[in-house]
């Protein structure tokens, strides 16, 4: 699982800059290290997500450290972190977070609803 992990990553990586390149040669837009960072931890957040159903990998704590979050195997969770617990059968469960940059600082929040099998 780990090494799938670490070739996700890096094709992630190989193709933020395809596309950083493509924005430079098309747009004539050109796009910071960081910029390219967040494409590529982007990117792999959601191939890593997609790649094994059932896994659980936490998106707040792949910001901090993507290698904390790879899961041990499937359905058991992240290595370290917070476990999202499902509500009863029959319930809706809608989880919430958000975030602000200072006092007066640019903000913004998310949610997601999942029944008790944590499906949309």
């Amino acid at each position: 699982m780990l090494k799938q992990w670490r070739l996700t990553c890096a094709a992630s990586f190989l193709w933020s800059i395809w596309l950083a390149r493509n924005e430079l040669v098309f747009n004539k837009k050109r796009l910071s290290f960081d910029e390219i960072m967040f494409l590529a931890k982007l990117h792999s957040f959601y191939w890593v997500k997609a790649s094994k159903e059932g896994c659980i990998v936490i998106e707040s704590q792949w910001w901090s450290n993507p290698r904390l979050c790879v899961p041990c195997s499937k359905g058991e969770g992240p290595r370290f972190g917070i476990v999202w617990h499902a509500p009863p059968c029959g319930v809706i469960k809608f989880t919430v977070d958000g975030a602000a940059r200072g006092k007066s600082g640019p903000a913004g929040c998310g949610g997601v609803l999942r029944d008790h099998r944590g499906k949309f």
